[in-house]
């Protein structure tokens, strides 16, 4: 059922928890609990302070690295990482060498089966390493871990909302504390949600420091830099990154850095975009992986950064800010929960249109340049420096600041039914029928083949 809602574009920022499905997955936990710990022998070799529940462990991302983050600022921890492979394969062998990097910290991968299999195996295995704490990191879609975590079950579980843009499983677990990484998520939560105790857990990344720049790259042309796979980038919307990547290098008569993978199609369009204005096509450079987007941006001396559109992200725009790279930033169209400009610095240069994109790049100069420098890092020091996750982790009543979101958000009516249009006709009905259909491949070999 998540998943239906999952690849339904409409319930994007509309539908973020069910209460009736978190009580169903809770009560089919809650029944397999019982017949597992009077049906099997617990092997208490090891034990744990800490138990990190995911269900798949990405190579790059966000979600991969705000759960290195969170294990490597809580000190002095024997940490165990479960990966239920229900959400799709997990790259085993580069990812064990990622985790082998954090200190006293253990990745296990639960075995192949079915749902119930899985479940079985992970409260098991929570009962034998009885951990004093377990966070949720599970995708949207994930019962086996939301039915495995139990109240009044020895430890404190923490919920951590990284699925926060529609419907994800045990948001309202109301035994559990609630942790949301973005500000709009912890505004929808507190106020919109009801959930009355969530708490703020900032997104933060390792300080590499700030490279002092004076004025652009080249006075003549413009270095401009975006990050995003094509599941941030390659969506149906009103005007397409592929298409905005030409118009940009038009205006900047510079370079344009791409990180992060796109399909060949994407690829093929802003190629053609390119010779279409007579742009040598060496003006785009493409890199696929980068293990740093902090030192790429100094590697490639970017002067700006421009946000992935229409979602965007969060974690990457930390580092970006910590670099005190200048940011324009996209306000989606219909929704303010999707694409993540409440992330920003206040001050930031948001668009909505793509003229108003292209007339920041038009009029930016040197001193507007080092006056955002001086604003992404200053936002990264007041509200993602690594101390304020360490202090919010190790003293409970500590509530750290929260930004405000944007005032007088427009939704704009025309956009908002153009979507609708997409979504409901037949090419929408096929994209949505093709999704679904590798969304569940991916989970079938997850379950049954990782």
């Amino acid at each position: 059922m998540v998943d239906q809602f999952f690849c339904e574009p409409l319930f994007v920022g509309t539908i973020f928890n069910s209460e009736i499905l978190d009580d169903l997955c809770q009560e089919i936990g809650k029944l397999n609990a019982t017949r597992v710990a009077q049906a099997v022998n617990l092997k208490k070799e090891e034990t744990a302070s800490s138990v990190y529940i995911t269900s798949k462990v990405h190579i790059s991302g966000g979600h991969t690295a705000a759960l290195m983050d969170l294990i490597r600022l809580t000190p002095n921890e024997r940490s165990f990482v479960i990966v239920t492979n229900t959400c799709g394969p997990t790259d085993k062998n580069t990812v064990c060498k990622k985790i082998s990097n954090l200190t006293n910290t253990k990745i296990e991968f639960i075995p192949r089966g079915n749902h119930l299999a899985k479940l079985t195996w992970l409260q098991t295995r929570l009962m034998e390493l009885s951990p004093t704490i377990v966070w949720l990191f599970n995708n949207h879609q994930d019962s086996v871990a939301v039915a495995a975590v139990q109240p009044r079950s020895g430890y404190q579980l923490k919920y951590y909302h990284h699925g926060d843009d529609r419907l994800c499983l045990g948001a309202t677990l109301s035994y559990a504390e609630h942790f949301d990484p973005i500000p709009i998520s912890f505004h929808n939560c507190r106020h919109n949600l009801s959930i009355a105790n969530n708490r703020y857990l900032p997104l933060t990344t390792r300080d590499l420091g700030v490279q002092i720049k004076h004025s652009m790259s080249d006075p003549l042309s413009l270095v401009t830099c975006t990050a995003g796979g094509f599941n941030k980038i390659e969506i149906d919307y009103f005007v397409r990154y592929e298409d905005t990547v030409g118009p940009i290098l038009e205006i900047t008569r510079g370079r344009h850095i791409h990180f992060g993978r796109l399909t060949p199609f994407a690829l093929k369009r802003i190629k053609r975009g390119l010779l279409v204005r007579k742009i040598p096509k060496d003006c785009f450079v493409y890199i696929p992986y980068v293990q740093s987007i902090w030192k790429a941006l100094y590697q490639y001396n970017i002067d700006l950064y421009i946000t992935s559109f229409p979602y965007g992200g969060g974690r990457t725009l930390v580092e970006v800010m910590g670099a005190g790279i200048p940011i324009i930033i996209h306000s989606h169209a219909c929704n303010q929960m999707i694409g993540g400009a409440d992330m920003a610095y206040s001050g930031a240069m948001v668009w909505k249109k793509p003229v108003e994109l292209y007339a920041f790049l038009k009029n930016i100069d040197s001193k507007t340049l080092d006056e955002h420098r001086h604003l992404s890092r200053a936002w990264y020091e007041k509200f993602h420096k690594e101390e304020i996750v360490k202090h919010i982790l190790s003293d409970v009543s500590y509530d750290a600041d929260v930004p405000e979101i944007r005032k007088y958000f427009y939704s704009d009516p025309l956009m908002r039914a153009w979507f609708i249009a997409q979504s409901t006709n037949l090419k929408g009905i096929f994209k949505r029928s093709l999704l679904r259909t590798y969304r569940q491949l991916m989970s079938f070999i997850g379950r049954m083949l990782s």
